[in-house]
């Protein structure tokens, strides 16, 4: 893996082949076939002849998912260090595991992310001489909160809880490990500037209609909902798979989004599900009926919007019961519509 500080890279080509050189002699070559290993492999290569076109290969034309398909599962941070016991645990970030493995069943498509810090990373409080975790300071991208060493690459802490499905996973984005720059959003590293990438990936597969789950709730989901929002997605967040740490009442600073007060969708024998539809379209409710989506009142899911960029504003359409079990009308397990 390519060192992170830039101190720690190859400065020149010269001192890259001069390691190459040392480490191949190690290995009992002799300095003249290093010299014309080294030599072939750095000379450029040409063509004896004009090339046969039916030699190229062809990328196949790309075509985005079906209507049907175009729905992707967006499971963020399921790590150790996030679960009881981890360095940074969440209260009942274990219980989300079963919870999950049922809905990534239900799904086509399932997109990890994977909190990959360095050991020194900024956002520490290690890093910091004389502060504690929680404390805040001011980072050259604005105000940062201080956490526990957590999620370090490499470590049993970054790995993902042992009891997650990864069988239908089809991506893991890695995230927050630049030095200088925390990461929440899946999308995103906090300086707002810095993008991880998963939104090229998703938009070129046609995957338009995420679902978060994951941990935290008020943190990386929450930041994770709104730029996906604020990129043109269509985004539901399922409650049940989701836990908070909730930080000076940030857990429902994150639900409220950033301005509005949440809308609630009361509770009935059937409750309905309302969801985020695209960009300047209405909410849309799904009603009984074995034909739409429908969850039980044992269920919870919220809904982001959000309204353009420039006002940062959001609203949430929430379903508020706690517990975790999803099931459509008929009595099968719930499928995302």
């Amino acid at each position: 893996m390519m060192a992170k500080r830039a101190d720690d890279r190859f400065q020149t080509y010269a001192e890259l082949v001069d390691a190459l050189r040392r480490g191949q002699q190690s290995l009992g070559e002799t300095e003249q076939r290093v010299t014309g290993m080294i030599a072939s492999a750095s000379a450029p290569t040409t063509a004896s002849g004009p090339m046969d076109p039916a030699a190229i290969p062809r990328l196949k034309s790309i075509h985005p998912a079906v209507p049907t398909e175009n729905r992707v599962l967006l499971i963020v941070d399921i790590q150790n260090d996030f679960c009881p016991k981890g360095a940074l645990a969440v209260a009942g970030g274990d219980e989300v595991v079963p919870v999950i493995n049922r809905l990534s069943r239900r799904f086509a498509h399932v997109v990890l992310t994977q909190d990959w810090h360095c050991e020194d990373h900024l956002s520490f409080a290690s890093s910091h001489p004389g502060k504690r975790a929680y404390d805040r300071v001011v980072l050259p991208y604005g105000e940062q909160i201080l956490w526990p060493d957590h999620c370090v690459a490499g470590t049993p802490g970054a790995d993902f809880h042992p009891a997650l499905d990864l069988t239908h996973c089809e991506l893991v984005i890695r995230k927050g490990y630049h030095r200088e720059i925390d990461s929440y959003s899946a999308f995103f590293e906090n300086d707002r500037q810095t993008p991880t990438g998963l939104a090229g990936y998703l938009r070129e597969r046609g995957l338009v209609r995420l679902f978060l789950v994951g941990l935290a709730t008020d943190f990386c989901v929450a930041y994770s909902a709104l730029d996906a929002r604020r990129l043109g997605f269509e985004v539901t967040v399922i409650e049940a798979g989701c836990r908070g740490i909730d930080i000076a009442g940030s857990l429902a600073a994150a639900w409220k989004g950033q301005a509005s007060v949440p809308t609630t969708i009361k509770n009935s024998a059937v409750p309905m599900i309302r969801q985020v539809n695209a960009p300047n379209r209405s909410v849309h409710e799904h009603g009984g009926g074995e034909s739409s989506p429908e969850v039980r009142a044992t269920s919870t899911i919220r809904a982001f919007t959000a309204q353009p960029i420039s006002t940062r504003k959001s609203t949430i359409a929430r379903m508020p019961n706690e517990t975790a079990r999803i099931s459509s009308g008929s009595g099968r397990p719930w499928a995302p519509q």
